[in-house]
């Protein structure tokens, strides 16, 4: 009879027990070592114990080692959904790891660097073999492109420090800012209207360019253009019409045009119009 401790206090077969013909002579064993352990080296030795006992309880005891070497978890199969900006990206991913008793770290930079959570890190337990993580990305950039891609870098360390890297992409499009809302102030001759509006651009972080054309060719601030700073929501502006044009009318409407553009060449233009009445002449 040969009894075996395995030195594998992991494993529900540490200790296993064969029994053996009269005039046996050699035997192979085979254990499987799900870890090596303990945790935090690269490699570790097993003591194997073995007592042989015959049938008339004859005994001997000797021992053996065999070294475990950890084996470094693997990523595969990365892809992040593309989004427009201000929008959550969804970032999967499998996980290969030989050493399905290992806890593992994933570390995540998403390439974005505006953002207080570029850098992320993930507890993931023993034998897990998936994942999904979310990000907001809040604005294409850098500035002047239609869309941009980031670089998002992983990196995945087994409780023995068995580490890999990898990286994938996400692209993050740009969405054009919208006007609304749009009024002038009826007015007098010579007076100045107030015009009002609401700005609506999910890319917070943008700069605003707004272009007026006030419908005014006879005022030398006909066309006038307005920066606006990241995360602006309203606009309020004053124009002077000096008289109302054409003559023998007693009031005109003038067609204001706006054109917005943030600070990635997505543009969006409205209109609407003021109405400026005539005032009659006094004799003093």
């Amino acid at each position: 009879t040969l009894a075996v401790n395995w030195g594998d206090s992991l494993s529900p077969d540490n200790v296993e027990q064969y029994m053996f013909g009269a005039g046996t002579t050699s035997f192979s064993l085979t254990h499987q070592y799900l870890d090596d352990n303990p945790t935090a080296t690269l490699s570790d030795d097993y003591t194997i114990g073995l007592t042989i006992t015959d049938d008339d309880t004859g005994t001997s005891s000797d021992t053996a080692s065999v070294t475990i070497d950890n084996v470094a978890p693997q990523l595969g199969s990365l892809s992040a959904t593309t989004i427009d900006e201000h929008g959550t990206t969804t970032l999967t991913g499998v996980i290969t790891d030989a050493g399905t008793l290992d806890t593992l770290t994933l570390n995540v930079n998403w390439g974005d660097p505006l953002s207080p959570d570029n850098v992320e890190q993930y507890t993931l337990a023993a034998g897990t073999t998936t994942f999904s993580l979310t990000h907001r990305y809040l604005v294409d950039n850098p500035t002047a492109t239609s869309s941009d891609d980031y670089t998002i870098g992983l990196t995945i360390t087994d409780d023995d420090t068995g580490t890999t890297s990898d990286t994938t992409s996400v692209t993050v499009a740009n969405v054009a800012p919208l006007l609304g809302n749009l009024s002038a102030t009826t007015i007098d001759e010579h007076g100045s209207t107030t015009l009002t509006g609401t700005i609506t651009d999910p890319g917070t972080l943008d700069t605003l360019t707004l272009d007026v054309t006030w419908g005014d060719p006879l005022s030398p601030d006909n066309v006038e253009q307005y920066t606006l700073g990241a995360g602006t929501t309203t606009l309020s502006l004053t124009h002077q019409y000096l008289d109302n044009n054409p003559t023998a009318t007693s009031s005109d409407d003038y067609t204001i045009g706006l054109t917005i553009t943030d600070d990635d060449s997505g543009t969006t233009s409205d209109t609407t119009s003021v109405t400026v009445a005539n005032v009659a002449p006094l004799l003093g």
